[in-house]
């Protein structure tokens, strides 16, 4: 995931393989009837910058991402507050 070079296609074969992995994860927990009491965190420890380098990827930047999912978060917000300045 540290993409410094052809980022969209080694997102885009990432986010496959991503999603079949939390897809089986779900109907497991789900199958067992688990899912309500799963709370899934993905976090990265830095950023990424807006826009490509050379190399048609990003290098490292401030701040990070989060992902949360589980049976019982309440999905749909996005929290926190966007820079007034990216530069």
């Amino acid at each position: 995931w540290d993409h410094h070079a052809n980022m969209k296609s080694r997102l885009a074969e990432g986010f496959v393989e991503l999603n079949r992995a939390l897809d089986s994860f779900y109907h497991e927990m789900d199958a067992h009837g688990l899912w309500n009491n799963v709370t899934i965190v993905l976090t990265s420890d830095f950023g990424r910058t807006l826009t490509s380098n050379s190399q048609s990827g990003s290098d490292h930047a401030w701040a990070g991402h989060y992902f949360v999912a589980g049976g019982s978060v309440k999905g749909g917000s996005i929290l926190g507050q966007y820079p007034d300045d990216l530069s």
